[in-house]
């Protein structure tokens, strides 16, 4: 597998079905984590690990069931909820991370670096503060899962969906922290998100995350995709309810109802202006006869 950068091996369509699953999961999972912090965030980062041959053959259970939960939780609406830790939600292969408050990390931090040796070693922390960011090695919990289902010879791709791009921001720089996990590691890593941060530079983080062939960077226009892609969505989006439904495909729906309408509406007055075009014709004929 390390034999060919990442983005030759997969279709932009299939991982593009995998990380808007991955998007709507941690999205349907703020309800819970609102009920445990004090706060409501927007940036979340969702990761799950997977192989490349379910990446390819789009099999994607490894959110199922970790979706029913969630479902089931939402609906008893207490706040007894056994896989919340520390601003997190694990399920199996997947887990949901806010930001630390204190001490300071964000959740691509407290997955690829929960020790914080990365970011002393980049300069980001010093060593008086380095003992403070021990946090859950959310990483280790899913590879020991994935192992279990895929076997110990499989090869893992970890799968990052983050609401904000990555960041540049000094004390932080998440973007080059990926990166050099990666080229520690040698893992592979697909990333994505759906918005910018007002201080990051977005042309700095893509660019620092492209540049690695072990990461898969997938631009957001991506979660529109091409109607064949679609029905595979919609078949994992079940049970959610028609509110989780793609915008995109809804849209597009529309847009096909209202040209359809349109199109029925001009044929029907075709058909009406040439009956009063016959009958004036016939009219006219009867009185000249």
């Amino acid at each position: 597998m390390k034999d060919k950068p990442l983005n030759e091996m997969l279709k932009v369509e299939s991982v593009s079905i995998l990380m808007r699953l991955l998007r709507d999961f941690g999205r349907n999972t703020l309800p819970l984590l609102s009920r445990k912090v004090p706060f409501i965030q927007k940036q979340f980062v969702a990761a799950t690990i997977v192989s490349l041959r379910e990446i390819v053959n789009e099999d994607f259970h490894v959110i199922v069931e970790p979706r029913n939960q969630v479902e089931r939780l939402l609906a008893r609406k207490d706040t007894d909820i056994h896989m919340y830790e520390n601003y997190s939600l694990y399920f199996n292969r997947i887990a949901v991370l806010l930001n630390l408050q204190e001490p300071n990390m964000h959740g691509e931090a407290r997955l690829l670096d929960p020790m914080g040796n990365i970011k002393k070693d980049m300069g980001l922390i010093s060593s008086e503060e380095y003992h403070y960011t021990n946090d859950i090695k959310f990483l280790e919990r899913m590879k020991y899962q994935f192992y279990q289902s895929c076997g110990r010879n499989t090869e893992c791709i970890i799968c990052i969906f983050s609401h904000h791009v990555p960041c540049t921001l000094k004390t932080h720089q998440c973007a080059r922290l990926i990166d050099e996990f990666s080229k520690r590691t040698n893992e592979f890593l697909i990333i994505s998100y759906e918005e910018v941060f007002y201080d990051t530079d977005e042309d700095e983080a893509w660019n620092i995350l492209s540049h690695n062939s072990n990461i898969f960077c997938l631009h957001p226009f991506y979660f529109c995709p091409p109607k064949k892609s679609d029905k595979n969505i919609e078949t994992y989006l079940l049970p959610w309810d028609e509110e989780e439904e793609p915008v995109c495909r809804r849209i597009s729906r529309r847009l096909i109802r209202g040209l359809s309408n349109k199109r029925y509406r001009t044929e029907k007055k075709k058909r009406k202006s040439f009956c009063r075009h016959s009958e004036v014709l016939e009219f006219h004929v009867h009185e000249e006869i």
